[in-house]
């Protein structure tokens, strides 16, 4: 079946703005007021419709017929069956994922601070969608004054931090690949914990705008609507092409960076490895005393103090440093072909004004958005079978043998 757009649309979209509204912010930021165009087919009338979306934009469709298998079904089933279920899987396991890093031995790990950082960003992300979703289809909250500019800006903010948290975990694994003789210095804890506070400062002050700039208005089905305010949609434009630049294309282009050079590092110690397991055959004993007195110097603490002891083995993330890796690295694959899609057509129609959203491009926009939220979702099963301490952990987890405050044994930090 194919669709037309009514005239109001084409006049609309003939301004950048007004295309940037309708494209890119209703659909990406709007997550309860996104556009109904592509999901709303199934309507078989000849009046026009109202999107609720920043705009006064309308459609209608043509024929009489709906079929039985349309890609506007598609997206409507996912919104309506599969994405619920999912937030509701999501922040229940990331819930988890947290209290794992927080609460167990892990913690003395300088990776699972960023980890931890990347599960709250995320929880913050799928609580926002969930309460959207939510409000479309039984009490309206996003619509609310409060609601509206908390839900705004957390969903802003926490894709950006998000993302950078990501690179964060990568910049940590390229140090301990690359400056090992340093790694125990430059990710430590403390240092973690400092950039964990600065990336969160920095967006905090970055996105604070988004909360003065979102408004509750009424709506000509006398309702109201969560939009950006009139006078500020030029300056939200602009906005926008520096965001999706430092939101996006550029840790990704530096997530690819160091995905490479520490696949190459990977790659090229493990061939060592294998062709020198021959020759080291005949120097069993004194290699195997070598690699002893270096094991023992690498487990030493270098930034050891008070009393602090080594936590067990099974949760010392350092002696995964190789799983570790890869796990950050999976996450980083993940995140560049779920986020990859959907920021090309935002930069579509940020960048090309001589162009204008067609129904294909509304449709696909709307299902690389929904496939942008699974980046938040699958972390937990990621970290599960790789992660031998994040199992141990979630296994003490469950059994209710968490350290208490009163505790006087803490655990040394480790950084790799």
């Amino acid at each position: 079946m194919t669709t037309i757009l009514s005239p109001t649309l084409e006049q609309m979209a003939q301004g950048l703005e007004e295309r940037i509204i309708f494209y890119n912010v209703s659909i990406i930021l709007g997550e309860n007021n996104r556009t109904d165009l592509s999901l709303s087919h199934q309507h078989h009338n000849d009046s026009f419709e109202e999107v609720t979306l920043f705009s006064n934009i309308q459609r209608t469709p043509v024929g009489s017929a709906m079929p039985f298998f349309s890609f506007p079904t598609v997206l409507k089933n996912l919104d309506d069956f599969v994405m619920p279920v999912a937030f509701c899987l999501g922040i229940l396991c990331t819930f988890m994922l947290i209290l794992t890093f927080m609460c167990t031995p892990i913690k003395s790990s300088a990776l699972s601070h960023y980890l931890t950082a990347l599960g709250i960003a995320d929880l913050i992300y799928l609580s926002c969608c969930l309460l959207s979703w939510v409000s479309k289809r039984s009490y309206d909250f996003y619509n609310k004054m409060g609601f509206c500019q908390i839900t705004f800006f957390s969903l802003l903010l926490s894709r950006f931090l998000s993302t950078w948290y990501l690179f964060a975990a990568h910049a940590e694994r390229f140090v301990v690949h690359f400056g090992s003789c340093r790694a125990r210095k430059w990710c430590s804890t403390f240092r973690t914990k400092c950039i964990i506070i600065v990336i969160f400062v920095f967006s905090l002050v970055g996105f604070s705008h988004y909360i003065w700039v979102a408004n509750v208005s009424e709506n000509k089905k006398g309702g109201t609507t969560c939009a950006i305010m009139q006078e500020s949609i030029k300056y939200i434009v602009e906005l926008g092409k520096v965001e999706i630049i430092t939101a996006i294309f550029l840790p990704m282009i530096l997530i690819i960076a160091i995905d490479v050079a520490v696949c190459t590092s990977i790659a090229a110690t493990y061939s060592k490895t294998f062709f020198s397991r021959a020759q080291s055959r005949k120097g069993d004993g004194w290699r195997g005393e070598y690699k002893l007195a270096n094991s023992e110097r690498s487990n030493s603490p270098s930034t050891r103090s008070g009393d602090a002891t080594p936590p067990p083995p099974e949760f010392d993330l350092s002696l995964e440093k190789t799983r570790a890796t890869v796990v950050v690295l999976i996450a980083g694959v993940i995140f560049i072909c779920l986020i990859l899609p959907a920021s090309i057509y935002r930069a579509k129609i940020l960048f090309m004004s001589s162009e204008r959203p067609t129904p294909q491009d509304i449709n696909m926009m709307v299902f690389f958005e929904e496939c942008v939220k699974f980046n938040s979702i699958y972390k937990f099963f990621l970290y599960l079978p790789f992660l031998r301490a994040f199992r141990h952990g979630l296994l003490q987890l469950f059994k209710g043998r968490l350290r208490r405050k009163n505790d006087p044994e803490t655990y040394q930090e480790t950084s790799v």
